[in-house]
């Protein structure tokens, strides 16, 4: 299997015989250490076709698009995103494709991250983001995001993410090799926030470690019982970790603002259409196809 390095990253070139097996594939990039940059990218064989017509997407509702306000200067930035009504997606197109939202004629991909940052807090972008479901054909085999054959497919999330590069779509998933297993054991859940997830690793290791699964067991027991100096510091009402939660809103000054800004999103657009792109990014044991 062909690589090559881009910029400090591991580009992968498969043939589409290579590409069937998305876990060996996995397993062929770690070998040669993709994983240690974080981030790989692999352009898929030109036979490949996740979606043979997206003719029929027009009509595909985005329930909660979202409107992302940034604030901020010098490289120090907050985001405030604001959930707008739903529409279809040929509106969504619409905006997209709009003198209002479409990016600028730049001569690279440098320039218009340039443009992008220099005007971020002006005009904010709108994302029909964190949408269930895929545009993949049903008869797709190879890297299907709906089941790409690793031990996450029975806790599959799908996403949608967008980039500042014009009408573009991403279907993306998290996925995970069985070495994966041993720091989700390890790993302990952010209580930072209220809205943080954790995934419960007692089914991937009764069915992938079942030699490991009586002590996984007793240790994840014994974890769970209180011992005496816990129970001691909550009758006393001490307090030995002191959890902080932040949380960011508009200033008042700003809603006013966001309201007009919001209203004027429905004014007259050109047409335009997306085309799939022919790239594949990964990174931190999530796979993304752009349709761009």
């Amino acid at each position: 299997m062909a690589f090559h390095m881009e910029g400090g990253i591991m580009v992968f070139t498969p043939t589409l015989e290579q590409f069937r097996d998305f876990p060996r594939f996995i397993s062929y990039m770690e070998e040669h250490g993709a994983h240690h940059n974080g981030i790989a990218k692999i352009i898929p064989p030109k036979e490949w076709k996740p979606c043979r017509d997206y003719n029929g997407v027009d009509d595909f509702v985005i329930p909660t698009p979202v409107s992302q306000f940034v604030t901020g200067q010098q490289g120090v930035y907050q985001v405030f995103n604001i959930q707008k009504k739903s529409l279809i997606f040929s509106k969504f197109k619409e905006m997209a494709n709009s003198d209002l939202y479409k990016p600028p004629k730049v001569k690279d991909n440098e320039e218009l991250e340039r443009k992008y940052w220099k005007n971020v807090t002006f005009n904010p972008p709108i994302y029909g983001a964190d949408i269930p479901g895929s545009l993949y054909d049903q008869d797709v085999k190879e890297w299907n995001i709906n089941h790409l054959g690793t031990i996450l497919d029975t806790v599959t999330e799908e996403y949608g993410v967008s980039i500042p590069g014009g009408l573009n779509c991403a279907e993306s998933t998290n996925f995970a090799s069985l070495r994966w297993i041993e720091y989700g054991k390890k790993a302990k859940r952010c209580m930072c926030r209220k809205d943080m997830v954790q995934i419960n690793m007692d089914v991937f290791v009764e069915k992938f470690q079942p030699e490991q699964w009586e002590e996984y067991c007793r240790k994840k027991e014994s974890k769970a019982t209180p011992t005496k100096h816990s129970e001691s510091s909550r009758s006393t009402g001490t307090k030995h970790n002191k959890l902080l939660e932040f949380s960011f809103k508009p200033p008042p000054t700003k809603k006013s603002k966001l309201k007009e800004e919001d209203d004027d999103l429905e004014e007259e657009v050109d047409e335009g259409r997306g085309q799939i792109g022919d790239d594949i990014s990964m990174d931190c044991g999530r796979v993304n196809l752009m349709i761009l």
